[in-house]
């Protein structure tokens, strides 16, 4: 994309402003406070090229808030009906240690979506990893031909989401802070908002315009990275993500509340050595491992010598996740993992993509991911309701894993 988001351009001109034509064009404008009965703390205001959030949940609800607030046309697209019926009506709130606000959204049910009277600059990919395809699917019809979509989701998305609307039309991203939703339409934000907030980068790591300015756009969510190694970043929070969040769902504790447990951390070094074994099998260079909020990064290699039984390697991961939980608790709230908040809601966890991940990845490569594994296993039948969730749970891996105890 050259110039402004969809500038050059000719478009279809909504009846209203609520981007919708045909049978849904009398629909109140939601994005008018005097419409929508409501007023919020946004200007009505229109950014340069349509931007749809698909998925406004805890991160698509949480940038969506953040974006309208600062004055940006933000469609919302969810297939939670109960979610968009509630920010039609009362707006999107936002809740978190420093902000708290309320903004008017326009909001899409996804058969509304035919009623599309522009094309999708850019949209923002905010389901679960589980979704991804057949949501790609669903808007690819509706994607402008020089739109891009940019995943913000956990996992390793963006092959899946190019192979449905193309490689040149992917952009990569990586979300850094920890939020919930646990009503329709109010989104918390448990991390601070000065903390880093995205990664973005192309897909083969140029440097282009249009990442530029999805990082300015994105700017008014948090801190943005603009990086030229997206899958080292990619990398760096699946290990974090594989590490942790199995974990939380397993046990119920927050995640520093994880990292500051003795079982905990030990199971969280042997997950965390085999992420790394796979990615350098691969050729992927991971980032330094940097949870938000964490006092230094961590080179993965110490990650991996620490697995390996290095005593000062593993003083060094410890210091790291120990210091991290120290200033989340200081600097905001105790976060639930994505996972946990799954497993509370009685939802399908993204565990097959996650520590799955790695599993399915190691055995191509011959590669042995034991606490992987028995994560994935554990969480699934915590899933079938065969297990109860419990910091007990732990005891599993120190028994268990690998064929011997684990320290």
């Amino acid at each position: 994309m050259d110039g402004p988001l969809g500038a050059g351009r000719p478009v279809r001109r909504a009846t209203a402003r609520t981007g919708l034509t045909g049978s849904h064009a009398t629909r109140p404008d939601l994005s008018n406070p005097a419409d929508s009965g409501w007023t919020g703390v946004a200007q009505p205001a229109i950014a340069d090229g349509v931007i749809a959030i698909a998925g406004t949940g805890a991160v698509g609800g949480t940038t969506g808030a953040y974006l309208r607030r600062a004055g940006h046309d933000v469609l919302l697209v969810d297939a939670w009906h109960q979610n968009v019926e509630a920010i039609r009506r009362d707006g999107l709130a936002l809740k978190g240690p420093h902000d708290e606000f309320r903004v008017n959204a326009r909001a899409l049910h996804l058969d509304e979506l035919s009623g599309l009277a522009e094309p999708l600059d850019v949209v923002l990919l905010a389901v679960k990893s589980y979704d991804t395809e057949w949501m790609a699917r669903a808007l690819l019809p509706y994607l402008a031909t020089d739109g891009c979509v940019v995943s913000l989701q956990n996992g390793l998305n963006e092959d899946r989401i190019a192979g449905v609307v193309g490689v040149e039309r992917t952009v990569g991203c990586v979300v850094h802070f920890s939020v919930g939703m646990f009503e329709p339409g109010v989104a918390t934000r448990y991390t601070r908002a000065d903390w880093q907030t995205f990664s973005l980068g192309e897909l083969d790591g140029r440097r282009t315009p249009r990442v530029d300015r999805i990082a300015e756009l994105l700017g008014d969510v948090g801190p943005v990275e603009v990086t030229r190694d997206i899958w080292g970043v990619l990398w760096m929070k699946l290990c974090i993500n594989a590490m942790n969040n199995g974990l939380t769902g397993l046990t119920g504790l927050t995640s520093p509340g994880l990292w500051v447990d003795p079982r905990g951390f030990g199971a969280m070094v042997r997950i965390g050595g085999e992420v790394v074994a796979v990615s350098e099998a691969l050729g992927r260079q991971m980032e330094p491992i940097e949870p938000t909020g964490a006092p230094k990064p961590l080179p993965p290699e110490a990650l991996r010598r620490a697995a390996a039984g290095d005593e000062a390697a593993l003083e060094d991961v410890r210091a790291v996740f120990v210091g991290t939980a120290e200033a989340r608790r200081r600097g905001g709230r105790e976060n639930l993992s994505s996972l946990l908040q799954d497993v509370m809601k009685r939802r399908r966890t993204e565990i097959e993509y996650l520590n799955g991940e790695i599993v399915r990845r190691g055995s191509e490569l011959g590669i042995p991911t034991p606490a992987n594994a028995l994560v994935v296993d554990l969480v699934q039948r915590l899933e079938r309701g065969e297990l109860a969730r419990d910091p007990s749970n732990l005891d599993e891996f120190a028994a268990t894993a690998d064929g011997h105890r684990m320290r």
